[in-house]
């Protein structure tokens, strides 16, 4: 296996980081290099994107080498702006964004301290609850970080709750106390919810999970339609993917088909409890990570039952871990 180390030199003076490292592709015709960084435009600093034009093999002789700015080709990105939603929006695929291979193992943990014990490559873990810095513990152990949200429910208890009206807030969520469906036509709502896309980004989050993705299906007290769910949920992973964040789909089984090409992974609960698994397979089929978690408690003591599942769950190539429904890490156990 070659192996190559690169020092790269810039010379343009806006290059304030990089957002990771240069991704490399060799040929027979030399070498090309991805780079995505921030160039400093403001406070927050504005995403950019550019690819390095072929090098020849010649350079690769050298122990290091200078690639003027004149050499870079830069690649479009959609600025992030907060945008009304968009029906039939055209899936935003190309840029630089954390994207899970369907071997990355996983933890799901939304309520108590962090667990960062665990010799996985990627944590889902709660937007609000957890800190920049436990992000970046993680981040410094190799551990990606997927930021967990609801984007379809108003949660009492968030700090942006008084964002919202009256007017944007439905019926009850059953089971879950606190918590109201929302109008996700309501421009508001998603310019709220790019809101905790930028949050994602402040905190360092490398995606996102938003939650909550199939009020259309459910009692929200509004007169849902499948369009309006496909508008939001297109509409919510693009504005997620022109930010450079990864973005999973969450649940919303009835209309992956239409959503695979805007989506990065699933997340799915109980497939396996309700014989739903077939539905994941357009992920799966494309390379995309199906995270799975089953509560049953017939799995939780049971060795049997779990071999079983795994056994299955290994053979759809899903990462299913079987949780508590509370995702306190309580208990874990992993098929992988």
């Amino acid at each position: 296996m070659l192996k190559i180390t690169l020092l790269v030199f810039f010379t343009f003076v806006s290059i304030t980081k990089a957002q990771q490292p240069p991704e490399v592709s060799i040929n027979e015709n030399g070498i090309q290099i991805d780079i995505a960084y921030f160039e400093l435009a403001n406070q927050v600093g504005e995403k950019k994107a550019y690819k390095v034009k072929l090098i020849s093999p010649a350079e690769l002789k050298q122990p290091s080498f200078h690639i003027d700015w004149s050499s870079l080709q830069e690649i479009p990105l959609q600025k992030p702006h907060n945008s009304g939603l968009v029906q039939n929006a055209e899936p935003i695929t190309v840029g630089h964004w954390y994207r899970p291979g369907l071997d990355t193992t996983w933890q799901w943990q939304l309520q108590g301290a962090v667990n960062s014990g665990y010799a996985v490559g990627m944590y889902d873990i709660d937007l609000f609850d957890v800190s920049a810095e436990t992000i970046a513990q993680l981040h410094s152990s190799g551990k990606k970080v997927i930021c967990y949200f609801s984007a379809g429910s108003f949660e009492e208890w968030r700090s942006d709750a008084e964002q919202f009206t009256n007017n944007d807030l439905g019926t009850p969520l059953d089971g879950w106390p606190g918590e109201r469906w929302l109008d996700i036509r309501s421009n508001r709502v998603f310019a709220i919810m790019q809101a905790r896309l930028e949050l994602a980004l402040q905190k360092g989050c490398d995606g996102v999970e938003p939650d909550n993705m199939t009020a259309y299906t459910n009692t929200s007290g509004f007169a849902l339609t499948a369009a309006d769910q496909l508008a939001f949920n297109r509409s919510l992973a693009n504005a997620a993917h022109t930010r450079g964040l990864s973005i999973g789909l969450k649940n919303d089984l009835g209309q992956i088909n239409e959503l695979v090409d805007y989506f990065d992974f699933a997340v799915n609960e109980e497939c396996f409890e309700f014989a739903e698994c077939a539905n994941l397979e357009p992920f799966t089929n494309q390379g995309k990570p199906v995270f799975n978690a089953e509560y049953s408690d017939a799995y939780v003591n049971n060795g049997e039952a779990q071999n079983t599942i795994c056994e299955q769950a290994n053979n759809r190539q899903f990462q299913t871990l079987i949780l508590p429904l509370a995702l306190d890490d309580s208990f874990r156990f992993s098929c992988k």
